[in-house]
């Protein structure tokens, strides 16, 4: 399989769940209140979360747009570029790997995330 096939496959570009904005500032007990814009097909919506970190507050919103996906497994891989993240997601009894690309752990994960609910919502 080359690169650009295993990336259009579970790093998708476009798809109709898409993040928007994204912000993520500390509060107290060391939780992060997270800010995201989100389009779910013609739908934009704008939401907020506090959870433990970014991929579970990103996790709380796709759940509440009703395309939720639970994270089986998580790795990611520093590289020259930045950091890879490839997550194992299940919905509705299905599983499906991702992968998200970024130079911080942050955005590769959250980058993965969305990429898993398009790949399973929409299957």
């Amino acid at each position: 399989m080359s690169w650009s096939i295993f990336t259009e496959t579970y790093a998708p570009a476009t798809g109709p769940i898409r993040l928007g904005a994204w912000t993520a500032s500390p509060t107290r007990h060391d939780l992060l209140e997270c800010q995201a814009t989100i389009a779910s097909g013609n739908t934009i919506a704008s939401l907020t979360a506090t959870a433990t970190g970014s991929i579970a507050a990103l996790s709380d919103m796709l759940y509440r747009l009703g395309s939720g996906v639970e994270i089986i497994s998580l790795h990611q891989y520093p590289h020259a570029g930045g950091i890879a993240t490839f997550l194992l997601c299940e919905r509705d009894e299905r599983r499906s790997w991702s992968m998200g690309n970024g130079p911080t752990g942050e955005e590769s994960a959250l980058g993965a995330l969305i990429a898993a609910a398009n790949r399973l919502v929409l299957r």
